[in-house]
């Protein structure tokens, strides 16, 4: 199994440089989906356990701080559903994919300058994310909440709970909607981080 950090395909898309299927940095939240996708496969094709992408919704968060709440749950769909198609149509028996999620700042990114869109690095923090980072979080589990039995096997969703977790409003709401879910019977992780 591997651990990996998105903003490596926010800032340098997907590929080696001179090779047929090199794709620059994303522009947008779609391209930039397409490409984690893409770099999943990638990766799980050399590793025997799955492919754990770390802080998945304040990544997430620069390319959908300006959507509304509707295109924010479209949005989260397409997550969704695209990691649900690649473990299904394998057998569903696959290493899969998880999707680690912070409700609050993990202290690695809270002051780590923000890789946008086309790969360019703002001098806005992931901290200052942290309201878009908790929309699409909640969103996600929205979207496995409502999906009626579909066989949403995966992703695997990782909750990350650290030192700071409990100190944000919705925090405990956000936990309840998890373990609820658990109840339900979806794949779910719960990470506990004391730094």
């Amino acid at each position: 199994q591997v651990t990996l950090s998105p903003a490596m395909v926010a800032a340098f898309g997907v590929g080696l440089p001179g090779a047929s299927d090199f794709a620059s940095p994303p522009r947008n939240a779609a391209a930039f989906l397409a490409q984690l996708a893409k770099t999943t496969a990638g990766f799980q094709a050399c590793v025997a356990g799955p492919v754990h992408w770390d802080a998945v919704n304040y990544h997430f968060a620069p390319f959908v701080c300006e959507f509304t709440p509707d295109e924010l749950t479209q949005f989260a769909h397409m997550v969704v559903y695209e990691f649900a198609y690649r473990t299904l149509s394998h057998g569903g028996d696959g290493p899969g994919t998880e999707l680690r999620l912070y409700w609050s700042a993990p202290e690695h990114l809270t002051e780590a300058k923000v890789v946008g869109p086309d790969g360019i690095e703002t001098e806005q923090t992931y901290g200052e994310l942290e309201h878009p980072a908790q929309q699409l979080a909640w969103k996600f589990l929205e979207v496995l909440a409502a999906s009626d039995g579909l066989p949403v096997v995966a992703p695997l969703i990782g909750i990350c709970l650290g030192p700071s977790f409990f100190q944000q409003p919705g925090s405990e709401a956000f936990l309840a909607k998890a373990g609820a879910l658990v109840e339900a019977g979806f794949p779910m992780r719960f990470h506990f981080r004391r730094t």
